[in-house]
């Protein structure tokens, strides 16, 4: 964040303030993936 900050010029407020649906999302897709146990074996079931 900071690189890209620095190397862009634009200022680290505004970054975390465009940056946030997607921490928001990678946050919700660790929960499903946690909690849900169809997606982490999927793949696995598919498989064997």
């Amino acid at each position: 964040m900071f690189v890209t900050c620095g190397i862009t010029g634009c200022k680290t407020k505004d970054f975390i303030r465009d940056a946030v649906p997607y921490f928001v999302m990678m946050f919700l897709l660790l929960i499903v993936m946690t909690y849900v146990p169809f997606f982490t074996t999927a793949l696995v079931d598919l498989i064997y």
